[in-house]
């Protein structure tokens, strides 16, 4: 049934959604009691207006000194002056500025400078290479482009090989407060036609009584938002004055009537001011006159920058929160026994408060001995974390959630669309999913048969997402075709997206219409919902999941993460990377790590990874192998998969070579049981077939249920309709990844006995060279019946895993656990911010810098 006060539906449900609560919703005004506004700066005035002595803008001058702040009064001054200052360069409306700059004061300051002027706003990455920044200075015919110390010297290499006809001007940006800077001093004085901020505010004072401010419209062109896409060059997004305030409309009536109201709160900015998530989380803080504090512009001092600032409001990306989530899990299993069992018994019982909210409350005891530690060692201050870019599992929600204590809420949305156009209700909303659109939104399931997805799906209408509203984008710049390819026929935007409606009216995003294919079998796989999680494994600091419609398995490029890598090889007496990747045991142990995540996720048997190539050869001092500068990785944290696909295509290939007899052996298999029925063949399977874990496919095991349950399969293999894609509800929750907690699956496959004959022949037609097939699951020999899985002990730090036919009892001789560390939670959180800013100086791939891994491991072993 739906929720009233999340979503309301026009006829059936395939219909178009709009938010359930906001009737009477003006999209060109934030303020219902004020009059409507034209321009997104117009906003940050008010604020100045309410409170011109409040804190605006704020940064630190070394590691060791406090944030200092432009109050309201100071930033909307400076504003002014810059945009005089701009307009004495000869500059008219409508004609572009570059920002090639990390995030500082003074790039929010000089964006709203431009917009007040009826420039337009190009923000470049910064940490794009000169073609990039070639291509969108000539595209968007870049008059202007202000520019950072660091990155002065990349720039001007572009323009000196008159590759920038089009730039007139350029302005060096400080990091800090407006003064006279030594570095950037030296990069004006090494090039023509170059000043410093100091000499631009003075150029602003003195013509502020001679330049003819022009009017800002809703109709004006705001930004250009260069997308970073994953083949040839990006698309510039163009979001007029319009679509800003209607989205800063739509998430400020959101947030105030959930009781967000963000006019006292601190935001950290540290997400990249190039991607769109930042730009919006920014304007609503400051369009509410709270304050925005900016990080260091040093990867490595997040955690300093955290402890200055402590934030009341904390965004991130699925990648950082995953990561944080790792660091904190394997604190505790690096713990004691008693350290462990009570946080997992704290946990266990204050998630079931996250997953039955109104039903469950609560333990305050449980919060008193263990949580609120947790929370005091992070973010102390923090009442409401943010996400967005990419989907966030349930389960990181929930773990969220519960060691924060505070609510975490995920917008759904993409540049195309300011950012947000769904969000879950804070505190409300079921994790994993993206709650209701926002208001003045409109959102539908477009059926994509191919696929299996159709608004008209039972219980729950699925299908490609499709937006419209004030908020959506007015076109690609200089390319009709793309735009023109991006709206359907009722003039909704495309997002490429795959979503379904649950029963309360809240959009889940399951699937990419892009990025799928298709195994051998039949299997449709999405390898951006697997990546994400498998990042998730202790080994694991990026990976790249592969596969084809020529083979029925996954295979998979990992970058080790270097300091977990570094801690297995001492354990194993060996020292460098080198040797420690080149072990047999290093990637079984990789492998099995894996299988652990998936069979924790609830993925299925053909999303396991067979094999895989670990990569160390190309790392960068982040210790990443998929990067910006290899060109890899987009600015935005996407994998580019074609480029990934021609760079270890060979190697992949090869190993396929390996496997492929396993996997034609497995296609006969499938296709036997569509063909002849799931009981004829599994009894047969009892007694020959090589691999007879594989029948639990069929749906004559009954161990496949719980995992069927889980992740929404369709019918058995049998069924004359077609399974349902991949995920649906309820999200799969997984406790804690403790090394003494791991699915009894995995304890019995690490000790399973040799393999029948006809597995061994398969692995006998392997070359000698190649590297041993990953643990599965133990399995019964074909000359008896298995015996049924002993029970779980009834030790309460969980509830038992899903019964599995397979399952063996863990092993009774574990060694016992090391010493108790000294628990490092804001060295986590250090590693999961270093992770986000990794492509774009940002939030790019989840692995943390060695430096703050060393920090970590040196903390808690004090």
């Amino acid at each position: 049934m739906l929720d009233p006060e999340l979503v309301s539906s026009t006829t059936g449900e395939g219909s178009i959604r709009t938010c359930g609560w906001a009737k009477d919703f003006d999209a060109a005004r934030p303020y219902p009691d004020e009059k409507p506004i034209s321009s997104l700066q117009e906003a940050l005035f008010r604020s100045a207006e309410k409170n011109p002595q409040a804190p605006c803008l704020g940064w630190r001058k070394s590691t060791d000194d406090p944030y200092e702040w432009w109050n309201y009064e100071t930033t909307k001054q400076h504003i002014y002056t810059a945009r005089d200052g701009l307009l004495s360069l000869g500059l008219k409306k409508g004609d572009t500025v570059g920002f090639y700059a990390q995030n500082c004061p003074q790039w929010t300051m000089m964006q709203y400078a431009v917009s007040s002027a009826g420039l337009v706003v190009v923000p470049i990455y910064d940490t794009l290479g000169p073609n990039i920044v070639e291509y969108v200075s000539n595209h968007s015919d870049l008059k202007v482009v202000l520019v950072s110390a660091k990155n002065f010297e990349k720039f001007e290499k572009v323009r000196q090989g008159k590759q920038c006809p089009t730039v007139q001007h350029v302005v060096v940006l400080g990091s800090k407060d407006i003064v006279e800077d030594e570095d950037v001093s030296k990069c004006v004085a090494s090039a023509e036609n170059t000043m410093s901020m100091v000499e631009l505010m003075e150029k602003g004072k003195q013509a502020a009584s001679s330049v003819a401010v022009p009017e800002v419209t809703l109709d004006d062109l705001f930004v250009i938002m260069y997308t970073s896409g994953t083949t040839g060059n990006p698309k510039g997004v163009e979001l007029k004055h319009r679509a800003l305030v209607a989205s800063l409309s739509s998430a400020y009536a959101f947030f105030n009537k959930w009781g967000y109201p963000f006019n006292q709160d601190v935001y950290l900015s540290y997400l990249p001011l190039s991607h769109i998530f930042e730009q919006q989380a920014e304007a609503m803080v400051l369009a509410s006159g709270g304050c925005v504090g900016f990080y260091s512009g040093n990867i490595k001092m997040i955690l300093s920058d955290l402890e200055a600032l402590k934030p009341t409001v904390f965004a991130g990306v699925p990648r950082v929160y995953a990561r944080f989530q790792q660091r904190i899990e394997e604190t505790f299993e690096k713990g004691s026994f008693i350290a462990r069992t009570l946080f997992h018994w704290g946990y266990s019982r204050q998630v079931k408060a996250e997953e039955q909210p109104g039903e469950v409350s609560r333990s305050g005891l449980w919060d008193s001995l263990i949580f609120k530690k947790v929370k005091a060692k992070l973010l102390p201050r923090c009442r409401i974390a943010i996400t967005g870019s990419a989907p966030m599992s349930g389960q990181t929600n929930d773990f969220l959630k519960v060691c924060l204590m505070t609510p975490v809420t995920q917008g759904y949305g993409l540049t195309e669309t300011v950012g947000g156009m769904n969000c879950s209700i804070p505190g409300q909303s079921k994790s994993g999913t993206c709650g209701g659109p926002l208001p003045g939104v409109h959102v539908k399931l477009r059926d994509l048969p191919d696929m299996d997805y159709l608004s008209s799906d039972k219980p729950y209408p699925r299908g490609e997402v499709c937006v419209k509203g004030d908020i959506v984008f007015s076109g690609y710049h200089k390319n009709e075709e793309a735009t023109k390819e991006a709206f359907d026929e009722e003039g909704f935007f495309r997002t490429g997206d795959v979503g379904q409606w649950l029963a309360d009216g809240s959009l889940q995003i399951i699937d990419r219409a892009k990025n799928l294919f298709k195994l051998s079998q039949g299997e449709y796989v999405s390898p951006e919902n697997l990546e994400q999680e498998y990042t998730k494994a202790k080994l694991v600091g990026q990976i790249w999941v592969y596969g084809n419609s020529l083979h029925a398995s996954l295979l998979a490029v990992v970058v080790p993460d270097v300091a977990a890598a570094k801690e297995w090889g001492r354990k194993h007496s060996l020292q460098s990377l080198e040797s420690i990747v080149a072990a047999p045991d290093f990637k079984r142990e990789m492998l099995s790590q894996l299988e652990e995540v998936r069979a924790a996720s609830g993925f299925k048997k053909y999303e396991a990874i067979r094999d895989m190539v670990i990569e160390v050869e190309e790392l960068n001092e982040l210790d990443q192998g998929f990067t910006v500068e290899n060109n890899l990785m987009t600015p935005s944290f996407k994998l580019k998969r074609p480029q990934l696909k021609v760079k270890y295509a060979e190697r992949l290939d090869a190993l396929y070579e390996h496997i492929d007899p396993y996997d034609n052996a497995h296609i006969h298999h499938k296709r036997e049981i569509r063909s002849t029925g799931t009981a004829r063949v599994a009894e047969r399977q009892r007694g020959a077939h090589a691999h007879p874990e594989r029948v639990q496919d069929g749906a004559s095991n009954a161990s496949a249920l719980p995992s069927r349950l889980f992740k929404g399969s369709g019918p058995a293999h049998g069924s004359s309709s077609p399974p349902p894609r991949h995920v649906s509800v309820p999200t799969p929750r997984r406790r804690p990844r403790f090394a003494s907690h791991r699915p009894a699956t995995l304890a019995a496959a690490s000790a399973a006995p040799a393999a029948p004959a006809a597995t061994a022949a398969v692995a006998s037609a392997r070359p000698a060279a190649s590297s041993p097939p990953p643990p599965s699951p133990a399995a019964p020999s074909p000359a008896a019946p298995a015996a049924p899985a002993a029970p779980a002990p009834p030790a309460p730090p969980a509830p038992p895993a899903p019964p599995s036919a397979s399952a063996a009892p863990p092993s009774a001789s574990a060694a016992p656990p090391p010493p108790p560390p000294t628990v490092c939670y804001a060295t986590a959180l250090s590693s999961a911010a270093t992770a986000a800013m990794s492509a774009s100086s940002s939030a790019a791939t989840g692995v943390p810098t060695a430096s703050a891994r060393t920090a970590a491991s040196s903390l808690s072993a004090a």
